[in-house]
């Protein structure tokens, strides 16, 4: 003779939340592991790529006609001759933006080495530097061949001492070459520029 008797109503419901309540947790990790999964597999990363430009096109504005990008170009080679150019004319260049006003100057030219041909052009160079007092010279990467460790690039120390700061100048491209993010700071051990 079976003395149980059949659940109650209350507990019929309080059982099948809780079995509502263990399927909803499941199918939660079960949607945390696929992001996972997707995100490590990196399977998504075109339509993302894709996206992201949409929405970026789709949100620019015009460039701000406070900045200036001098650039050496194929009109710049021609009058001044083939890189390298001697640091005496980067000086020029240099005292010429500050003559107009200029609040920062980003010079993204690797000078690690003091010249070998016109070292009263690097005293210029520092000299025009130092007047202008808000030029950051960069540091990159040189990453040699293993097992050699990775080392900065850093610029010549007299041009170094003459500038306001020291910066990196790395950008991430993705695999289709177009550069869609950039490390605000950067760094072999610790992200120190």
């Amino acid at each position: 003779m079976n003395t149980r008797s059949a659940p109650s109503r209350g507990t019929r419901r309080w059982l099948a939340g809780r079995a509502g309540i263990g399927a909803r947790l499941l199918t939660a990790l079960g949607a945390a592991a696929l992001v996972v999964l997707l995100a490590v597999s990196q399977i998504t990363a075109p339509l993302d790529a894709a996206l992201f430009d949409t929405l970026a096109a789709q949100r620019a504005r015009p460039a701000d006609a406070r900045v200036v990008v001098v650039a050496i170009d194929a009109d710049s080679e021609r009058q001044f001759g083939p890189w390298p150019w001697p640091r005496r004319e980067l000086a020029a260049l240099l005292d010429r933006l500050s003559a107009a006003g200029t609040r920062a100057v980003g010079l993204q030219l690797l000078l690690a080495q003091p010249s070998l041909f016109d070292p009263h052009g690097d005293a210029l160079l520092a000299q025009a530097i130092a007047r202008n007092g808000a030029v950051v010279l960069p540091v990159v990467p040189d990453l040699p061949a293993a097992p050699q460790p990775a080392t900065a690039l850093l610029p010549d120390p007299g041009l170094a001492r003459a500038a306001a700061a020291l910066g990196h100048v790395d950008v991430m491209g993705d695999r289709d070459g177009v550069a869609r993010r950039l490390p605000l700071r950067a760094g072999l051990g610790n992200a120190g520029w």
